[in-house]
């Protein structure tokens, strides 16, 4: 019966995890393995790295499935992941109320599971079809069973170990620092013996390290040797001679927090501080393990690995996000703390302080203030983790009027928006923008031939012709024949609606979009809508059967 603890934060994060996950649009990084099991067969996938990064074992999963006649979509990509993420809700708190040397209570384990449950950074990446949720699972059960290993338990912890050690650095090279990390603070603890200043505590010795060591560099090599020479071009080209700021790792540490007020991630961080103090006083070997997994990670990946893209704070919360499990358990082990101080004892009380931690955590998180946006469409877009940044106010002004009418007619029918340029002329940050206004799933209507692959399945993303778009369900169609329009409208957002002034030449997109208005035109008639470089079809008012000429 105390299990029942479990079931509340079990349901909540469920429902984060899996909420409109159909209607979310599969885009930007989550395609690189999807290309990859396209244009590559299974054995060149297991032996090719690729600039594009793609994640091995899911691009060769991906195309087992394709040549078994399965066609991929957002449901098969988003599964693993998925799985993953719901297998944390259990893990973790399950985990911690059963490891002995945490000191047992469920309470503790409570707290956890809560924390765990509306973490943004962990329901992000359980809705993201990159392996990030599968390696925040596998890296923290490989240290869990390291130290139970190390701490005289059985050799089936150091098989657990090794295998989801290796296992979680196939899937994402980046966590190879967090795996190793045991074995740094084992040879730590190990000559901390040897010099007798702890003969009490227990330990396997030299040869046990220098095995699990061997182990785990094995496992590794099992899957990096035959993608050898790939995987040397890839670092050459992306070594990174960047270095982080305060500035960067504030913005991570706001976005771990999961929480866009500054002062609520100020309490995160505290009560992580006073969890790991409580954890050193009453436990101090396991707090040093703890510290050593999270500190060892983030220096190794800050000042020695420095992949690309170090500087930008998005992409070190990827590299680091292995290690937020852990200090979500330093900051449980400081609610509890907490909740032992006030309450002085008063079982009522001490709940009452633990449940306004925890609700505080909760009441600042993006899912509490903007779920539509946040578990919609585009819910795996960078803005939507993009925590230390609010994102600016939409000023009427700014609105163009195809938009106006989308939003005044009723109804829940996906707007449909072709796309065809990439980078920053055409990000996605205007059409979030709109899409907070009209408030409809949006589809995207990519330009990219391989799009049209009949092993391909999407309904999020759809090749941009007029067949596809009408199969797709959506009902309204807006084409920009002007893409630097879109980077203006950006910058009128961000600058309060004051749009500034147009760029001369023409985009090398505007010649693809011009084209295919065209070929609109020939099948749906003209535009019910043009206003200025924007056009609107209403797919509900267009005649079956191409239009008369």
């Amino acid at each position: 019966m105390r299990a029942l603890w479990l079931l509340p934060p079990l349901a909540v994060g469920a429902l984060l995890r899996l909420w409109g996950l159909s209607r979310q649009i599969l885009f930007g990084d989550e395609v690189h393995a999807v290309v990859a099991a396209l244009g590559l067969t299974v054995p060149e996938i297991l032996t090719t790295y690729r600039i594009a990064d793609h994640c091995i074992p899911l691009s060769a999963l991906y195309r087992l499935l394709m040549d078994g006649g399965v066609r991929i979509s957002e449901g098969v990509l988003r599964t693993p992941v998925a799985i993953a993420g719901l297998a944390a809700l259990v893990l973790f708190p399950v985990g911690a109320a059963r490891w002995r040397e945490l000191g047992g209570g469920w309470r503790r384990a409570a707290v956890l599971a809560w924390l765990v449950a509306v973490s943004p950074g962990l329901i992000y990446y359980s809705r993201f079809a990159r392996p990030y949720a599968m390696v925040v699972v596998l890296a923290p059960v490989a240290a869990a069973a390291f130290w139970h290993w190390w701490r005289g338990g059985g050799h089936r912890w150091a098989a657990l170990y090794l295998l989801a050690g290796a296992v979680s650095a196939w899937f994402f090279l980046g966590s190879a620092p967090f795996v190793a990390a045991p074995l740094a603070w084992a040879a730590g603890d190990l000559a901390w013996r040897r010099l007798g200043r702890r003969p009490e505590s227990r330990g396997r010795g030299l040869l046990a390290l220098g095995a699990a060591g061997t182990g785990l560099a094995a496992g590794i090599a099992a899957f990096l040797l035959p993608a050898l020479p790939s995987f040397l071009r890839l670092v050459r080209r992306k070594a990174s001679f960047a270095w982080a700021d305060a500035g960067d790792l504030a913005a991570v540490a706001q976005v771990l927090a999961g929480t866009s007020w500054p002062l609520l991630a100020v309490l995160f961080w505290a009560l992580a501080g006073v969890g790991l103090a409580a954890f050193l006083r009453r436990r101090p070997a396991l707090a040093s393990y703890t510290l050593v997994l999270v500190v060892g990670h983030w220096a190794a990946l800050l000042l020695v690995l420095r992949p690309e893209g170090i500087g930008v704070p998005f992409v070190i919360n990827r590299y680091v996000l292995v290690t937020l499990p852990v200090i979500l358990l330093w900051v449980a082990e400081g609610v509890v703390w907490l909740g032992e101080l006030l309450g002085r004892g008063v079982g009522m009380a001490e709940r009452a302080v633990v449940a306004a931690c925890v609700a505080a955590l909760v009441a600042g998180g993006p899912f509490a203030a903007d779920p539509a946006s946040r578990l919609g469409s585009f819910a795996g877009t960078t803005p939507m983790l993009t925590l230390y940044r609010e994102p600016p106010a939409l000023p009427p002004s700014a609105v163009p009027a195809a938009y106006r009418q989308i939003a005044a007619e009723p109804g829940d029918e996906a707007v449909i928006e072709p796309a065809f340029a990439k980078g920053a002329i055409y990000s996605l940050r205007p059409t979030i923008y709109l899409a907070a206004l009209h408030r409809r799933p949006v589809i995207l209507a990519a330009g990219d031939p391989w799009r049209s692959d009949p092993r391909l399945a999407f309904r999020t993303v759809v090749p941009a012709d007029p067949g596809a778009m009408e199969r797709s369900g959506g009902r309204f169609v807006v084409l920009h024949l002007d893409l630097p329009s879109l980077y203006r409208f950006e910058r009128a957002v961000e600058r309060g609606g004051r749009m500034p002034r147009p760029t001369p030449g023409d985009h090398p997109a505007n010649a693809r979009a011009r084209e295919l208005a065209r070929t609109l035109e020939r099948e749906w008639g003209e535009p019910h809508l043009v206003s200025g470089d924007v056009l609107l079809w209403d797919l509900a008012r267009v005649p079956r059967g191409p239009a008369p000429r």
